[in-house]
């Protein structure tokens, strides 16, 4: 965790990416804040606050974003799919969803990553059996075009079912003028923008 540090203010008060934390500063962060917000300073060197945006981490209302078994069906070991979040990365760092996998076949995994990088080779859910359902909680970035990426592996024929609950999201907050959150900045229905391999 990052230790805030503002002058003025107890240790106690200042620890965590919260809004409440970020309201008890009073103004004026350490460079540890910055360094986590947009634009890192030289050690010691006070920021303005108006100057400083953070990622604070929030939980909102649960929604299904996708489902695979209403739209375009399973997701086959070796293809990669990409979806568009709906989300506005202006306003969202990252979203954190909950999800499962339904009507497996064989043995595989699914690995959820931003859109603008190429698979990094993780792991996000595995399955074991067919049949199987599981589930995993899984914070990935968004980028700036919005995208997230799905790859699939697994023994050969392996597939599943997916489904993305979104729960949390890593808003992005400026510390001069933090805003209320408002759910339905991440709770937009997934679109596939295509599907690979």
């Amino acid at each position: 965790m990052t230790d805030w540090a503002a002058e003025g203010a107890g240790a106690d008060s200042n620890r965590g990416l919260g809004r409440r934390q970020l309201l008890k500063a009073g103004g004026l962060l350490s460079a540890g804040a910055a360094a986590v917000g947009v634009g890192a300073t030289a050690a010691g060197a006070q920021v303005s606050a108006e100057n400083v945006t953070v990622v604070s981490y929030l939980p909102v209302n649960p929604a299904r974003v996708f489902d695979s078994r209403t739209s375009v069906g399973p997701l086959h070991a070796g293809q990669i799919g990409t979806i568009q979040t709906n989300v506005d990365p202006t306003v969202i760092y990252g979203a954190m969803y909950n999800v499962t996998l339904t009507s497996t076949v064989g043995a595989g995994y699914v690995g959820v990553f931003p859109g603008d990088i190429a698979w990094p080779g993780n792991s996000s859910v595995n399955w074991f059996v067919s049949n199987e359902d599981i589930c995993n909680n899984v914070y990935v970035r968004i980028p700036p075009d919005g995208t997230i990426k799905i790859a699939c592996g697994g023994s050969p024929g392996a597939q599943t079912h997916i489904i993305f609950d979104v729960n949390a999201a890593g808003f992005l907050v400026n510390v001069a003028s933090p805003t209320s959150v408002d759910d339905a900045t991440v709770s937009q229905p997934f679109t596939v923008v295509s599907i690979e391999g």
